[in-house]
């Protein structure tokens, strides 16, 4: 007997853009997590399911213009993936969201939104002189890389409580060694 294996190849496809409420051809990386959360072969999720005003500033983000290093203008998140049909669902959108800089999450509400990849600017900056002491985890083996970093500190404008600092760096953090991770 011969099995066939549905493909996805995306150079650009037919996506859905809540911006327009059209469908069109779109290399916009948001738009392509979007699509893989509502197929079938992703999340299937309905539109009713995520909390449009996310996927529309990061679909926003994901078309800002920024200069590469040839000095020519390219969009700052656009592409193309492929994926089969039946491949792991939660690791096909992990590599979507590590090519947009995507956080998706779960709200409140039970509605699915995404940090689009685009720099905040901190409410709390913090410097070396701020800093009296740090932990490592010394039970981390000796070839791993650090991922993400998660700090917390003593915040004078909440009397003086301890605080979670926001998370850097990849929020995937898992035990692989690639060269991305590298």
């Amino acid at each position: 007997s011969v099995t066939s294996r549905i493909t996805f190849r995306g150079r650009g496809a037919l996506l859905y853009d809540p911006r327009t409420e059209t469908t069109a051809f779109s290399t916009n990386i948001a738009l392509f997590r979007m699509f893989h959360l509502m197929h079938p072969s992703g999340g299937k999720l309905s539109l009713d399911d995520l909390y449009l005003p996310d996927w529309i500033n990061a679909a926003n983000v994901c078309d800002e213009e920024v200069t590469n290093r040839d000095g020519e203008t390219e969009s700052r998140y656009h592409g193309g993936f492929w994926y089969r049909y039946d491949n792991d669902p939660v690791e096909t959108g992990r590599l979507i969201d590590q090519a947009g800089e995507l956080v998706v999450y779960e709200r409140g509400d039970g509605k699915i939104g995404v940090h689009a990849g685009e720099y905040v600017a901190p409410d709390t900056r913090l410097t070396e002189a701020d800093i009296t002491a740090f932990g490592f985890d010394a039970n981390a083996r000796a070839r791993s890389t650090v991922l993400a970093v998660r700090g917390r500190y003593t915040d004078p404008s909440v009397v003086y409580n301890t605080v979670d600092a926001a998370i850097y760096g990849n929020p995937y953090a898992g035990d692989d060694d690639t060269q991305r991770t590298r």
